[in-house]
């Protein structure tokens, strides 16, 4: 019977570090709105990070919105109050630069490792 094989710690932390990388490289806020309706752009399932004149910032995913409120998850921010709202957005660019820069990281991780084990096997 054939030795079951596994995946060694290496393997486990560069996968944990590059889908780290990848997760947090491929989204950033933008500012929206125009002057006077900042939160136009605004739609349901849009990811939002608002703040109001009163120094409160909340990050929330918009479950609703009316001409007078957006609602999140046990929250209600009144859209009078709202003096910035930046929207989530994918960034294209930062998601192809991240998976690049990931699958180099990873092949010279595995490279380093296959040649190590190599050396370590000739003495």
């Amino acid at each position: 019977m054939a030795a079951r094989r596994t995946w060694s710690p290496f393997a486990i932390r560069a996968f944990l570090i590059v889908f780290c990388l990848l997760s947090s490289a491929c989204a950033r806020y933008v500012p929206s709105g125009r002057p006077g309706n900042l939160t136009a752009d605004v739609r349901v399932g849009d990811e939002v990070r608002v703040y109001q004149r009163n120094g409160t910032e909340f990050g929330f995913e918009v479950l609703r919105a009316d001409r007078e409120n957006l609602y999140g998850v046990n929250l209600t921010v009144p859209r009078a109050d709202v003096i910035t709202v930046e929207i989530k957005e994918i960034s294209v660019w930062r998601t192809v630069a991240a998976s690049i820069g990931g699958a180099v990281a990873v092949s010279v991780g595995l490279l380093t490792v296959i040649l190590l084990v190599s050396l370590s096997n000739l003495t």
